[in-house]
């Protein structure tokens, strides 16, 4: 008799359209546990439309497809409104993982009853860059700090060698994991809800631990798994309209607000401490191949660089918002046999839902 999976891998994007088929590539040649896949498509291009739809046939995947770009909120809840097994292991598509990820994720949550685990991530900027720690053990709660509630939130070992650091590292408790990748007991959100799609662009992994932990469940990180989130740099020029997008200020301005009063924090504390990364983060769109172009671009647009900034993530934002006010939500373009496409005609949102549809 054919083992029945007890996991539900969930491929959602992250920042990018070009790098998902790499992505699910490795995936299935590195997990050998039985696991049932979804994945999200949210307006990639045509060809890798094509190519999903094949790979969802072959892979007996259930691919959901939207028609407009979503948040990473509203992908996580959509992947869940069709994942009826005991865990769910996130993915972003941009998260490459490593032999044995799964295996050593779900028995982390077996011996320590983890609602939420994470592993060793690790991080680069080309298929064959040098690998180093981006995150593990991450901590996240709020204080009070001079009579204002501020969150506290970091992680550790950052930018050491990843080989090094996963032969030297041990399976801890921790209070934060990323949603790169993460396996969570899907008890955790039977208990507290869906991911707040209140957020959307930010602070999204900070939410659901921090509400998972309120609830009860434990938090761990297992360094016997690995994934290594790739952000090519600089980016491709495909990827770069959807980046803008997924890092607008507006997006993230409105997150970060939508956040500290969640969590009743001081709005100015949460807005500047994040303002440095987001912009710096956004503004990766402007890098260019050539590093000796790539300076005297950045020499000559001087101040004008931010004015070219506010420009194009201004017309890329509204070319968005209309496609989103035009959606028709979600359908399931692919079924895979364990899917009761019927079951999940419910909106998983006020906006957009999933709902049941061929090709």
């Amino acid at each position: 008799m054919r083992e029945v999976p007890r996991v539900t891998i969930a491929v959602v994007p992250r920042e990018t359209v070009t790098q998902v088929q790499a992505s699910l590539e490795t995936t299935v040649a590195h997990t050998h546990l039985p696991y049932r896949l979804v994945i999200v498509d949210a307006c990639y291009p045509a060809k890798t439309r094509r190519w999903l739809d094949a790979f969802a046939r072959e892979h007996d995947a259930t691919l959901l497809r939207g028609d407009c770009a979503l948040t990473p909120t509203e992908s996580h809840n959509a992947a869940l409104a069709v994942t009826d097994t005991e865990f769910v292991a996130f993915l972003d598509d941009n998260c490459f993982v490593r032999e044995g990820w799964l295996d050593a994720l779900l028995r982390c949550a077996d011996e320590t009853g983890a609602g939420v685990v994470g592993p060793l991530y690790g991080f680069r900027t080309s298929r064959r860059g040098r690998e180093t720690v981006h995150v593990f053990a991450g901590h996240a709660h709020v204080e009070t700090v001079e009579g204002r509630r501020v969150l506290d939130d970091g992680h550790t070992h950052t930018g050491e060698p990843l080989d090094e650091a996963a032969a030297e590292l041990t399976r801890q408790p921790a209070e934060t994991v990323e949603l790169y990748c993460a396996l969570v007991r899907r008890s955790v959100f039977r208990d507290i809800g869906p991911m707040d799609e209140g957020l959307l662009s930010l602070r999204e992994h900070l939410d659901l631990c921090m509400r998972a932990r309120d609830a009860g469940f434990q938090v761990w990180v297992e360094p016997a798994a690995q994934a290594i989130f790739e952000l090519p740099i600089p980016i491709p020029w495909r990827d770069r309209p959807y980046f803008v997008f997924r890092w607008s200020r507006q997006q993230n301005e409105q997150t970060l607000a939508y956040f500290a009063d969640k969590w009743d924090l001081d709005r100015e504390a949460t807005m500047t401490r994040a303002w440095p990364f987001v912009d710096q983060t956004r503004q990766l769109a402007y890098h260019f191949r050539t590093r000796p172009f790539d300076r005297a671009f950045r020499k000559v647009a001087g101040r004008a660089l931010g004015a070219l900034d506010r420009t194009v993530e201004a017309g890329v934002v509204a070319y968005q918002l209309r496609r989103r006010a035009r959606s028709r939500g979600l359908r399931v373009a692919h079924a895979a046999t364990w899917l009761d496409a019927s079951a999940f005609v419910t909106s998983t949102s006020g906006r957009r839902g999933v709902t049941a549809g061929t090709g």
